[in-house]
């Protein structure tokens, strides 16, 4: 059987404006967890938005590129088993050699019903 979803990353999938990222930052709940932090705000739409925070004390420019390129790989890859939140990922230096394998399964514990509750 074939699975018709489009595992994309579009423009309708990120937190684009300043101000959906000031939203979620204060009122969404925090979540921390293997060098990641999270903050989850439940959103009006059918799907979930993701947003990347990488500071400068997370490295250089070839190490933060690196970083959003395996959060953006692992919510591409995730997204149609998340409830439709707004997710802001802030990594930080101790997540420097986190696997696009490893932030899925964080995507889905964050995530989950049972940090809502």
């Amino acid at each position: 059987m074939s699975d018709n979803r489009k595992y994309t990353f579009g423009k309708e999938k990120r937190l684009v404006h300043q101000r959906d990222f000031e939203r979620v930052f204060e009122r969404g709940k925090k979540i921390r967890k293997n060098g990641f932090t999270f903050v989850l705000l439940k959103n009006e739409l059918s799907h979930p938005r993701l947003g990347i925070s990488v500071g400068k004390k997370y490295g250089n420019a070839v190490r933060r590129n690196r970083i959003k390129r395996k959060i953006r790989e692992a919510f591409r890859l995730t997204q149609y088993e998340l409830d439709n939140y707004d997710i802001t990922c802030i990594p930080y230096p101790s997540a420097k050699n986190a696997r696009v394998s490893e932030i899925k399964k964080l995507f889905r514990q964050v995530c989950s019903d049972e940090n809502f509750e």
